[in-house]
C-alpha cells in the first residue's frame, strides 16, 4: 500500500458560517487473486497523487470543485450539507490491454465552522480477465484464436502467446473462439460465459486444459467452476 499524502489546510483564512473539507489520499497496489498480488505482477504501474483527478459534488450532485487532486488546499468554504467527494485516475469505460482505472468515492457531511477530515483510497475500479493453458492442453490443441467480448460490447482478441490480463468493468464477460487439434488439423468451438460475481480490484483467469483420456474433452477452469467442451469428433480419425 502506497501512502500519498495531500496538502493539509489552514484554518486560519476560513470564512464563518461554512465548514471545509480536508483530504489525504492512499493509493492500494493490491489485487485479489488466489493468491494475494500487486500490480507491478500484471506490467502495471500505480499512478502518482498529482495524477489523480478530483471532484468535489453538492448535496444535489452538482459539481462544486473539479482539478487535481493535489490542487485542493482546503481553503475553499463549502455550505452545510452532504457532499460527495470523488479521485479517479483512468478513463471510464476503457478496456483493454493496459486500461486500468482507478477510483475512489467518500461522502462527507459538512457542518458549518467545522473541519471534515476525508480519507480517500483509491482502488483499481475493473477486474482483469487473463487465459492460461495447462501443458497437457497445448499437447492436444494448437493455434488458439480466441477472444474475449465484455458485458459493454467490447470484443479484445487474444493471441495464443498473450499473457497480459485484460482490463474490462466488472459486470460479465465471454470467451469465445476456436482451437486446432494438433493430431488432425481439425478445429473446435469454445465458449464461457461468466455474468455474477465479478468484483473490482480481482484477476481471474481462465484456465484451458483437457480430461487424461485422450484429450477429448476441454475444460475451461473458472475459480471453483468447470465447463467442460466435448468435441464431437475423433481428433484421431
Amino acid at each position: 500500500m502506497l501512502l500519498l499524502p495531500l496538502l493539509l489546510l489552514s484554518c486560519s483564512r476560513q470564512p464563518a458560517g461554512k465548514g471545509w473539507l480536508r483530504l489525504s489520499f492512499t493509493a492500494v497496489d493490491a489485487v485479489e487473486e488466489s493468491v494475494k498480488a500487486q500490480l507491478s505482477d500484471y506490467g502495471c504501474t500505480l499512478p502518482a497523487a498529482e495524477d489523480f483527478s478530483l471532484k468535489v459534488r453538492m448535496p444535489l450532485g452538482q459539481v462544486f470543485w473539479e482539478g487535481s487532486l493535489t490542487d485542493w488546499t482546503g481553503e475553499i468554504g463549502l455550505v452545510e450539507g452532504a457532499y460527495t467527494v470523488e479521485a479517479a485516475w483512468g478513463q471510464e469505460g476503457e478496456e483493454g490491454f493496459n486500461k486500468p482505472r482507478f477510483a475512489a468515492v467518500q461522502t462527507v457531511q459538512i457542518v458549518a465552522d467545522t473541519q471534515q477530515d476525508v480519507v480517500l483510497s483509491a482502488k483499481l475500479a475493473n477486474c482483469m480477465v487473463k487465459v492460461a493453458r495447462t501443458e497437457l492442453f497445448d499437447n492436444y490443441f494448437k493455434d488458439c484464436a480466441l477472444r474475449l467480448t465484455t458485458g459493454a460490447g467490447t470484443v479484445i482478441p487474444l493471441d495464443e502467446a498473450e499473457s497480459r490480463p485484460v482490463f474490462i468493468e466488472a459486470y460479465r464477460f465471454s470467451l469465445s473462439g476456436t482451437v486446432t487439434a494438433v493430431q488432425t488439423g481439425k478445429q473446435y468451438e469454445l465458449g464461457k460465459t461468466v455474468d455474477a460475481g465479478l468484483r473490482p480490484a480481482t484477476c481471474y483467469t481462465l484456465l484451458l486444459d483437457v480430461d487424461s483420456v485422450g484429450g477429448l474433452k476441454v475444460m475451461i477452469h473458472f475459480d471453483d467452476e468447470v465447463t467442460t467442451v466435448n468435441m464431437e469428433e475423433d481428433m484421431y480419425e
